[in-house]
């Protein structure tokens, strides 16, 4: 399995992002170095007419391996913010390696705790069975926090059985509470890594021990040897 990383832009930041484009980043993965990359397509655009303040960030992607398509299947997502609703996931498919996008998602991740946004994604797909999770299981998460109130946050998992068409809520990697009511505190941007000793490493942006002008944020994980579950 491959996954791309888009340079992340904090929900702490000012920068409003119009468009999520992701193709050109990611067909250059997998094309000859003497080949150049296609045109890029526009996956999601917010309405800013109506939501002037409408963003789609932090843009994440994932092909699998494990669905049966030779790795023709590639899904997409990213945090849908200021339109109207909670902060959410949708999650996009492409049928042909990223060379387009269906038009509308095929499922949306949306926060465990009620009126909660959701944040910072990341998507990732079980390289092999191990430590309580099938190979092609999907698992999902981000930051979990009620908009404006950054005194308690999550960092909440979810798993797929079905290549990303439904979602369950599994655990929390971890949470927090009683932060400083700023920005610059908080725990973001969980990554997966199933181990070689079959554990599950949940890592995190965290920004808890240490918030000075040499070190404000730090990479921290955690792990489950339950296939996340706890």
């Amino acid at each position: 399995m491959r996954t791309t990383q888009v340079i992340r832009r904090s929900p702490r930041s000012t920068a409003v992002l119009g468009v999520l484009t992701l193709l050109a980043a990611l067909m250059a993965l997998w094309a000859p170095s003497s080949s150049a990359a296609p045109a890029g397509q526009v996956l999601a655009s917010p309405d800013l007419t109506t939501y002037p303040q409408g963003d789609n960030s932090y843009p994440r992607a994932v092909r699998l391996d494990h669905d049966g398509s030779s790795g023709q299947t590639m899904l997409a997502t990213f945090a849908r913010r200021n339109q109207g609703a909670p902060s959410s996931l949708p999650v996009y498919r492409s049928t042909n390696g990223g060379q387009s996008w269906a038009s509308t998602p095929i499922s949306t991740i949306t926060s465990h705790t009620s009126g909660w946004d959701l944040e910072a994604p990341v998507l990732y797909e079980v390289p092999r069975t191990a430590g309580g999770l099938n190979a092609g299981d999907l698992l999902a998460a981000g930051t979990a926090w009620k908009a404006g109130d950054y005194t308690a946050q999550k960092i909440e998992v979810f798993k797929s059985t079905d290549h990303g068409q439904s979602w369950q809520y599994l655990s929390n990697c971890t949470q927090t509470n009683g932060l400083p009511n700023t920005i610059g505190h908080g725990i973001w941007e969980p990554w997966f890594l199933l181990a070689p000793n079959n554990t599950l490493a949940c890592f995190i942006s965290d920004e808890r021990p240490a918030n000075t002008a040499t070190n404000n944020q730090v990479i921290g994980h955690y792990t489950s040897a339950d296939g996340g579950r706890t």
